[in-house]
Order: C-alpha cells, then structure tokens, then sequence
C-alpha cells in the first residue's frame, strides 16, 4: 500500500526520545504510547488514518485484536469490529526486508 502522510494525519503522533537514539511513538487519537519500532510507527499511522480519513469512530479500532484463523487465535495489528463485535477490517503491518542486502 502507498499513501501520502498528509499534514492532517501527522498531527496526530509525536516522537519522545527516551534513551541513548530509542523513541516512543505517541497517538493523540488513541492515547497510546508505544516504543517507536517501524512497524509500530505505521501501525499507529494507519490507525490515524482509519479514524481521520476514513471516519472511523475510535471505539470500533482495536490493536493488537484476537481474531480467530481456522482452528487458532492470532493477534491481528489493527481490527475494525461492527456492531455485531465482528472483525470488519482486518490490518497486518509488516516490515520490508530488502532480500538483495541478505548474502
């Protein structure tokens, strides 16, 4: 997926230097702080996404959501439930591994 980091959506998060070059990453919409890895940082990106450009009500967001695959409970990064307590939108991040740096 592409899309621009509007100036609407990056007002949302901010950055605190805890230690030594380590980051936290803090969500204004969702109140959570976090350790800023990458994938955390586009985490909490789509999740300002999902509530400022979508219109998504916070309450139905949910991290980190137990959802269940076949016969097994995974986590899931970001789920969209319905009023039914339903997964509607289901959000896995992952990090690009650049396989040409791997020898």
């Amino acid at each position: 997926m592409s899309w621009c980091l509007s100036a609407n959506l990056l007002e949302s998060i901010s950055f605190d230097n805890i230690e030594n070059d380590k980051y936290q990453i803090n969500n204004s919409i969702s109140g959570s702080t976090r350790r800023a890895y990458p994938e955390e940082i586009i985490r909490q990106l789509m999740y300002s996404r999902l509530v400022k450009e979508y219109l998504f009500n916070p309450d139905v967001i949910h991290i980190e959501f137990p959802i269940q695959i076949g016969s097994s409970k995974k986590r899931a990064d970001i789920v969209v439930i319905d009023k039914d307590k339903k997964p509607l939108i289901v959000v896995e991040v992952k990090v690009l591994i650049n396989t040409e740096a791997i020898g």
